[in-house]
């Protein structure tokens, strides 16, 4: 009777442990959006904010890309600033010139022509957990170290109470 009675308490915890995670979130944070917003991060962007960018883009990388590759301008980024409500055009090389180029296209309105910065991919080199962890053992004689995440100490730690329960 005594483990039934712990096992009881043993499942009542869980649980109980489980939902308090869900109670906290609160409900008063959320709110409904227009269909004329998006939020993005708890900004809210106009719905005209974003046709106007898709106009951007069309006419940028559709209409009049030959216009833009002949002036030698490359642009890198579009995109819409939330905090300032505008739309980010990133150009490469930037200057005066062809940031002009830019507005006389587009106007200035809701639009705003920065630095571009050059994308790179990173390369990517693997190497598995085993393989780095014995050539750090090998190298320095130590034994190598095993991370454990919280979580799973935490539940490796009830799973030995409740086998010396037993």
């Amino acid at each position: 009777m005594n483990k039934i009675i712990k096992i009881l308490v043993i499942i009542y915890l869980i649980v109980g442990l489980s939902t308090n995670v869900f109670a906290s979130l609160d409900e008063d944070e959320t709110r409904t959006l227009k269909k004329e917003e998006i939020s993005t991060n708890g900004d809210v962007i106009d719905n005209e904010l974003i046709e106007r960018h898709r106009e951007v883009d069309k006419y940028i990388f559709e209409t009049h890309i030959k216009d833009f590759e002949e002036r030698g301008i490359t642009v890198v980024t579009t995109g819409i600033n939330p905090i300032t409500q505008y739309i980010d055009i990133g150009i490469i090389p930037y200057n005066e010139e062809n940031a002009s180029y830019v507005y006389d296209a587009l106007g200035k309105d809701k639009i705003k022509v920065i630095e571009g910065q050059k994308v790179r991919t990173l390369e990517m080199t693997t190497t598995s957990n085993k393989d780095s962890e014995i050539s750090k053992a090998e190298t320095s004689n130590e034994e190598p170290i095993k991370h454990n995440s919280g979580i799973s100490v935490f539940f490796k730690k009830i799973w030995k109470w409740i086998k010396e329960i037993f």
